[in-house]
């Protein structure tokens, strides 16, 4: 598993609709149609770089594979352009058509 910058996976999630909240961690929190659903994931202030078993634990946080999670962090379009023209369900799969 290649590893990712955490400002690079933070930075796709909120071009993919997660609104970002912080705590003691990073929250990110999907909303879709202005609603906010139960799927959400976090990163930690002092970590640069996700690989392994840190990018396992996000993907299953967010209901996905970790090939899934790859290709959700490494996709440049953003929520309108994923989710436009589909009708949308409260699912992060939706943006992985």
């Amino acid at each position: 598993m290649e590893p990712r910058r955490v400002r690079d996976i933070e930075a796709s999630l909120q071009r993919k609709g997660f609104h970002k909240m912080q705590w003691d961690h990073h929250y990110f929190h999907l909303y879709v149609n202005g609603k906010k659903t139960a799927i959400f994931t976090k990163t930690s202030h002092g970590i640069k770089e996700y690989g392994g078993q840190l990018l396992k634990s996000m993907a299953w946080q967010l209901r996905l594979s970790t090939a899934e999670l790859y290709r959700l962090v490494d996709c440049p379009m953003s929520e309108e352009e994923r989710i436009e023209p589909r009708s949308v369900k409260t699912d992060v799969h939706n943006f992985l058509r």
